[in-house]
C-alpha cells in the first residue's frame, strides 16, 4: 500500500519524520541517506525532497586527502539535493 502513496505525499511524510532541529550527520544507516536505500521510488522521492537535504554536519578533524575528497563528495550531493533550501553546515 505504500507504494499506492503520491510522491508529493511521500515526501511530506519523509519531512515530518526527520528530525529538523539537529544537523544531519551522513550516514548510511540514517535518513536521508538511508531512505534512498529502500526502493527506487523511495530514492527517487527522497533525492528530489530538498527539505531532507538541508543541513548537514561534517567533521574537519581528519584532513587526509582521502577524508577531504569524501567531504568535498559529501558537500556536492548536499548542495545539489539542497535545491533552492538554505543549506545549514
Amino acid at each position: 500500500p505504500i507504494l499506492d502513496l503520491l510522491p508529493e505525499l511521500l515526501s511530506q511524510v519523509f519531512i515530518r519524520c526527520f528530525p529538523m532541529d539537529d544537523f544531519v550527520v551522513p550516514s548510511a544507516s540514517s535518513a536521508p541517506l538511508l531512505l534512498t536505500q529502500i526502493c527506487s521510488m523511495w530514492r527517487e522521492v527522497a533525492i528530489h525532497t530538498p527539505g531532507l537535504w538541508c543541513s548537514i554536519f561534517l567533521s574537519i578533524s581528519d584532513s587526509t586527502k582521502d577524508m577531504v575528497n569524501l567531504r568535498t563528495a559529501l558537500m556536492r550531493t548536499w548542495i545539489d539535493r539542497s535545491g533552492q533550501c538554505p543549506l545549514s553546515v
